[in-house]
């Protein structure tokens, strides 16, 4: 019992290196920089690049609001309830981004040549596992900061440090995108080249994932 008690002390004490915090935060500038393609240009990729019908796109998003109301709360149970020798949610964290990364690449890959119901079958399918996965890698890390430290202090710099670097990423996708529409498209604003810029994003994402992991503390804790 006392060491229980001892152990509980110093947990509630944990300082957070400035570079520490900033890793962790470095998983939100990930996140948010791949949702942030998806939530801006996503449509517009459905509609002017693939030739999907709007009204099929529309009713998607209304769709996947449905979706994510439920396995939002999926997710967050069984991280919960997770239980490894590395923690409950950094396994989640660590595995859920390597299927979240691809099913990304697929999103955006476009093929104009197939039949109306394949473009809109393969629409649906892709991006209901797209929000599957990203709600399999956001949930669990959003959870991290409350057991990385139970100091109030420490829990507002990782707060402040993922807030910030998500609002750099922000800024960054809407100040690269067109140039890298002229870079990979040649001047042609709609059929860019999609293979490099998905393992762009690609990259990106799994690159600030483990930058993410590096910042945690003790498996043991998250």
């Amino acid at each position: 019992m006392k060491e229980t008690e001892s152990i509980q002390t110093v947990d509630t004490n944990i300082k957070i290196p400035f570079w520490r915090a900033f890793c962790f935060g470095l998983g939100d500038f990930g996140n948010n920089f791949v949702w942030t393609f998806v939530g801006s240009y996503l449509m517009i990729f459905y509609t002017d690049v693939f030739g999907i019908p709007m009204a099929a796109v529309s009713l998607l998003m209304l769709i996947a609001r449905a979706w994510d109301a439920i396995n939002d709360p999926i997710i967050g149970s069984l991280s919960d309830r997770t239980r490894t020798r590395w923690g409950r949610y950094r396994p989640w964290v660590l595995l859920m981004s390597f299927p979240t990364a691809i099913i990304t690449v697929l999103t955006f890959w476009a093929h104009p040549d197939w039949s109306d119901t394949s473009k809109i079958v393969y629409m649906y399918v892709t991006y209901a596992l797209l929000v599957l996965c990203y709600t399999g890698v956001n949930i669990p890390y959003s959870a991290m900061t409350s057991v990385l430290t139970q100091n109030t202090d420490e829990r507002a710099k990782l707060s402040t440090m993922r807030i910030t670097l998500a609002n750099v990423s922000i800024a960054g996708v809407g100040i690269i995108v067109v140039p890298m529409v002229s870079a990979l498209g040649g001047g042609n604003r709609v059929p860019f080249d999609h293979n490099h810029f998905c393992d762009y994003l690609y990259d990106l994402r799994l690159g600030c994932v483990c930058d993410a992991e590096r910042g945690c503390s003790s498996p043991g804790q998250t």
